[in-house]
């Protein structure tokens, strides 16, 4: 299903067909029902009996019809909700993953919002398309069964409806977008509030972020109240303009016909019940309206949303195992980075020889995790680009080259095994268990209650820090990529587990361009070369012993950290 286009899809035509049938038997059915009114007038029996028969025929056609409708939307709005939700996600996860964009906001599309584009897409669309469609099979019917005087008569209220519809969508536009943006405002305040909490009740603020919270909630029911007002007029303009006028105008004019005797009261009968059937598409205009206003305003958010992604196939999944791709030489040119209209980096040019150990230095806020987020392919550049052997590359080509290790190691709900999988998808259990030896955490897991099935919990919360931390590292021996980006993966751990990681990361880091954002720079000592970053530039570029010669921020900073160590050891 290709949600990039606009055009009804196909299962909308199906739908309307099966309308258009529906349409079509019904109106047979009633003047047959007329026809047998007429015999049951004259006491002709043996017509009677005649028009039984396809009467029930008739309504058998229109009820499976009926039936058929249900099912397909049903079936296609399932088909719509995984299409639209699946294009959103991809666009969402092959984006920038540091953006302006607020997180409550891009669940709200991709939940909310997804639901009720499926629910226009399928339930509205196909059935008010055929809705529409079926007068004109009705007044066709009527005028070649009763009357073409009475059906030009009705045409005229038929004809108004779609353009009444179109009329409604234009003036609700702008009320359909603030209420589309207040859902979206109050999905983000929930979401930031419920993964904020703890920092909220720490520092005082959680009563007052419920305030907050409130009042958005406020301004989001006054909008759905704002919405259902809207919707109302609509049922009460169309009830009394087209639904009332259209039954009155052709219950006068049977009445009229028979009184004349132009029309027979079967005739009549079959007058008044296809008049229930013109009388539908304003029914259906009336109940679903609302429908159409919300999913035409989200469909216009996703379609924004995925036009932002890939219009291209992915990026090829990274080699693993003995297949690992040589280490990179990496390449920034002209690279400018900034946070709405401030300026967070600039680096005109920085090479990363193939298979060095590159150390990213500078004051906290300077710009080398944000430099860092860029090589990972987690950040687009507004200018400039990174080159990967000396060819341009996209943010998903660095990240299939790419394996990170932060202070913070995140793990997701389910098991040790799922976990490791989400680097190497096709890897075994004998594979998975050799990276979890690699990182000294084998036996650990062993221990566990269901070994490698042993579940972690929401953030690993079911594994010590130091275990959550070898878990991340043995991903990344999984992914075996051969790129790695470390930011201080042994600050949070105690001595003995930082040995066993650093054993490890020793292991990890041969044969890799490793960049490492140093916050302690007794360590970049051994570096292959040392990147400062003051200020969001590059300040100085060297090996270690030649930017320490230089003076400046690096000596200055290495100096105090031998001084922090010096008390330590006193």
């Amino acid at each position: 299903m290709n949600v990039r286009s606009a055009s009804p899809s196909a299962h909308t035509w199906v739908v309307f067909a099966v309308q258009v049938v529906r349409a079509a038997a019904l109106s047979a059915g009633a003047l047959t029902v007329g026809g047998v009114a007429d015999a049951a007038v004259r006491g002709d029996l043996p017509a009677m009996r005649a028009g039984l028969m396809p009467t029930a025929g008739f309504a058998v056609v229109a009820g499976l019809a009926a039936a058929a409708g249900v099912l397909l939307v049903a079936r296609q709005e399932g088909r719509e909700d995984v299409a639209w939700r699946s294009a959103a996600a991809r666009a969402v996860l092959a984006g920038p993953v540091v953006s302006e964009a607020r997180a409550g906001a891009t669940v709200e599309a991709l939940t909310g919002a997804v639901g009720q584009v499926a629910a226009y897409r399928a339930g509205f669309l196909g059935p008010t398309l055929g809705a529409f469609a079926a007068p004109v099979v009705v007044l066709g019917a009527l005028a070649g069964g009763v009357s073409p005087a009475l059906a030009a008569a009705l045409a005229g209220f038929v004809v108004l409806v779609p353009l009444l519809l179109v009329a409604f969508m234009r003036v609700f536009r702008t009320a359909n977008k603030a209420f589309g943006q207040a859902s979206a405002r109050l999905s983000a305040y929930y979401l930031e509030s419920v993964t904020g909490l703890g920092m909220l009740t720490v520092l005082g603020a959680a009563g007052r972020r419920a305030e907050a919270l409130a009042q958005v909630s406020e301004r989001m029911r006054v909008q759905t109240m704002a919405l259902l007002r809207r919707n109302l007029l609509v049922i009460v303009v169309t009830d009394a303009t087209f639904g009332l006028g259209m039954v009155t105008v052709a219950v006068g004019l049977a009445l009229r016909g028979l009184r004349d005797g132009q029309l027979s009261a079967g005739q009549v009968i079959a007058v008044l019940l296809m008049t229930v059937l013109l009388v539908e598409p304003v029914d259906k205009l009336g109940r679903s309206f609302y429908v159409a206003m919300i999913g035409r305003t989200h469909e216009a958010r996703l379609r924004a949303l995925i036009a932002q992604g890939p219009t291209t196939s992915p990026a090829p999944e990274p080699r693993h195992a003995e297949h690992a791709a040589p280490a990179p030489a990496l390449s920034v040119r002209g690279l400018v980075v900034r946070r709405g209209e401030r300026e967070v980096l600039r680096v005109d040019r920085l090479d990363v020889p193939a298979g060095s150990r590159v150390a990213l230095v500078g004051p906290t806020g300077a710009g080398k995790s944000t430099l860092a987020l860029v090589l990972q392919g987690l950040l687009e550049p507004e200018e400039g680009q990174v080159l990967i052997d000396g060819e341009v590359s996209t943010g998903p080509q660095r990240r299939a080259l790419v394996a990170a290790l932060a202070q913070r190691t995140y793990l997701f709900t389910g098991s040790v095994a799922q976990n490791l999988r989400l680097a190497a998808p096709r890897a075994d259990d004998a594979e998975l268990w050799d990276v979890l030896e690699r990182a000294r955490l084998a036996d650990e897991v062993r221990a566990l209650p269901g070994g490698i099935e042993a579940q972690v919990g929401e953030g690993g919360l079911a594994l010590s820090g130091g275990q959550a931390q070898r878990v991340s590292l043995a991903r990344a021996f999984a992914k075996d990529a051969p790129v790695l980006v470390l930011d201080e993966p042994t600050a949070d751990l105690d001595a003995a587990t930082r040995h066993l990681v650093e054993v490890s990361l020793a292991e990890l880091s041969a044969h890799r361009t490793v960049v490492t954002v140093e916050h302690r720079l007794v360590g970049t000592l051994d570096a292959d070369l040392v990147v400062v970053v003051e200020d969001g530039r590059v300040s100085a570029v060297g090996r270690p012993l030649q930017v320490l010669g230089r003076g400046g921020y690096y000596a200055h900073a290495l100096a105090q950290d031998d001084d922090r160590s010096m008390e330590v050891a006193r």
